[in-house]
């Protein structure tokens, strides 16, 4: 018989880190309540041992089965002097606070979620209700969209080739909130490296708008491609160098880099469509997915370290 062939619970990223994989998750964070506390504490998504508000003693990890998170901090002076008894749940000052699911759900979701796969799929799965796993989705944009603002930075540089461009995202419909004439979109992407860019919803293109966005997020001395609208023209005033980018297009697909980002944008929204006050939390996830492919990072541990950034209150 031929010999069973072994599946690491790891994948291995071309940077030498080892990636999490659902097996190891389960082991290594999921395999009791008290070592998922342990590694969320470790990790910085849970507040580390609370000192006592009547004593000031370090608090004790007490287990309570009535309670998801299986544990609670706890402080118990029995003595006839300072007789109390105080105790904090785990959860406090985290983004797990106030949710009714439990810890192993949430982990599993970030999971699911960290390698972008359908809700549908991560309900059956899991369990939980689309509802449910909607709103924690909008959660996880609105982490990707706190982390992009604070990491993203502008791209070009002397003699490195900028392209910009226009972009209309959503077709006319009926639907109430939905969008209707399409938002417009304004971005840019460095022509050698298509991951240093940038997109933003703006309220119309004009020079106002399209030159301030350029002169914030384009450094000076740039060589910045464009289309051959007026708007542009302004360009070699402002420190750029500036070229159509007629001539300018990728060999495989046989568009321009900047319509390239376009379209992978525009593949990661849903398929019905994105409500325009939603817009931009979905362009905030495309952008921090390719950041996240592009240095070859775990999206699992990626998106907790961005919740351990924003969240952490200690």
């Amino acid at each position: 018989m031929a010999d069973e062939e072994w599946i690491p619970s790891y994948v291995t990223s071309k940077n030498g880190s080892t990636k999490y994989t659902l097996e190891r998750v389960n082991s290594e964070i999921l395999g009791s309540k008290r070592q998922t506390i342990e590694w969320l504490i470790e990790h910085r998504l849970l507040s580390p041992q609370p000192t006592c508000d009547i004593c000031r003693k370090l608090m004790k990890l007490a287990a309570i089965a009535s309670n998801s998170d299986g544990f609670r901090w706890q402080c118990r002076n029995d003595s006839a002097e300072g007789k109390h008894r105080v105790v904090k749940s785990v959860r406090r000052h985290s983004w797990f606070e106030g949710s009714r699911l439990t810890l192993g759900e949430l982990m599993t979701f970030a999971y699911y979620w960290s390698h972008d796969l359908p809700l549908t799929f991560i309900s059956h799965e899991t369990g939980l209700s689309m509802r449910t796993l909607v709103d924690w989705a909008k959660f996880k944009r609105e982490i990707c969209q706190e982390t992009m603002i604070k990491i993203q930075k502008p791209i070009g540089g002397p003699g490195i080739h900028v392209e910009v461009g226009e972009s209309r995202f959503g077709k006319r419909s009926n639907i109430r909130g939905c969008l209707r004439e399409g938002q417009l979109l304004f971005g840019g992407c460095e022509r050698d490296d298509q991951c240093k860019f940038f997109m933003m919803c703006v309220e119309n293109w004009d020079a106002e708008t399209l030159l301030g966005l350029i002169a914030k997020w384009v450094v000076k001395g740039s060589i910045i491609h464009s289309d051959k609208a007026k708007v542009y023209d302004r360009l070699p005033e402002m420190g750029y160098m500036h070229l159509t980018a007629s001539q300018f297009v990728d060999a495989d697909t046989g568009a321009s880099h900047i319509e390239n980002v376009w379209r992978h944008a525009k593949k990661s929204l849903p398929r019905y469509g994105a409500r325009r006050y939603l817009l931009t939390g979905y362009l905030a996830e495309h952008a921090w997915r390719q950041q996240t492919k592009v240095k070859d990072g775990d999206p699992f541990l990626e998106i907790l370290r961005a919740i351990a950034n924003i969240y952490n209150r200690v």
